[in-house]
Formats: structure tokens, C-alpha cells, sequence
């Protein structure tokens, strides 16, 4: 048996588990000017090229995420433009030109050499990560390891 000074010492090498993802579900490209989303909340200030993702708040997404919420697509950035909508959010892939219709999108988790904790998306959403977790529907499908 530990003593309660030898508990203290012991080190667990824990890492994150949980991954969130999704799919591209349709590419498009918008002209400066265009709006995007509920109430035309984004109005493009430039051409660029969106992903409409198959996720939305109805799955867990809190729909208050600030204007530094993204997601990675290939290992790279892409942040979210408009507002969450339901079933889907939509993200600048403009800098990513490889991107194509159903890409995995990672919205926590790893990709590449790149990964979004809960934690990050929590802040991101001026929250904890136990609501985070809490709100992850049931219309997600879950893949145990």
C-alpha cells in the first residue's frame, strides 16, 4: 500500500481520447459581397471558397462560437464563417485548395500534426468542457475503441 506521500508522486501519462468529426457535405465558391448563413450574419469581403460541414448545433455544436472557432481540414485551419445552423456550419477553405466533398473535418481531436482539445473549443465557446461533452446529441454516431 501508497502512503499518502507516495500517491502524490505517481504520474499518469493521460492523453485525450475523444474525437469529433464530421463530413464536407458541398463546396462552393462566393463572391465578394455574397452573404453566407442565418441572417446573412457573414458577408464575404473577398472571393473565396466555403465547405458546408454535416454538423450543427442540433449534434452539440454550441451555436455561440466566436468569430476564432475552426475546425481542421487536412491538417489545416478553417475557420467558421456565419452562424452554426442546425445541421451544419460553414468554414473558409480558401487556403485550402485540395479540400473536396467528404473530407473528415475534425472539430476535436487530432489531424495531421494539429489537434483542437475539448478545452479549446470549450474557451472558444465561453463555456467548460463538461457542457461541451454534456451536449453531444444522440444523433451522433459513437465509435468505441
Amino acid at each position: 500500500m501508497l502512503s499518502s506521500n507516495e500517491k502524490t508522486l505517481i504520474k499518469a501519462d493521460l492523453h485525450p481520447v475523444l474525437a469529433l468529426r464530421a463530413r464536407i457535405a458541398e463546396i462552393k465558391n462566393i463572391a465578394a459581397g455574397e452573404y453566407i448563413g442565418y441572417s446573412m450574419a457573414f458577408t464575404a469581403k473577398n472571393n473565396m471558397k466555403i465547405a458546408t460541414v454535416t454538423i450543427g448545433y442540433a449534434d452539440g455544436i454550441p451555436r455561440n462560437s466566436d468569430k476564432d472557432f475552426y475546425v481542421l481540414i487536412r491538417g489545416q485551419k478553417a475557420f467558421l464563417t456565419g452562424k452554426i445552423c442546425m445541421d451544419q456550419l460553414i468554414v473558409d477553405i480558401t487556403d485550402i485548395p485540395d479540400a473536396k466533398e467528404g473530407d473528415v473535418v475534425t472539430i476535436i481531436g487530432k489531424d495531421d500534426d494539429k489537434q483542437i482539445k475539448c478545452e479549446d473549443m470549450a474557451q472558444k465557446c465561453g463555456t467548460i468542457t463538461n457542457e461541451i461533452l454534456s451536449r453531444l446529441s444522440y444523433r451522433l454516431d459513437y465509435i468505441y475503441l
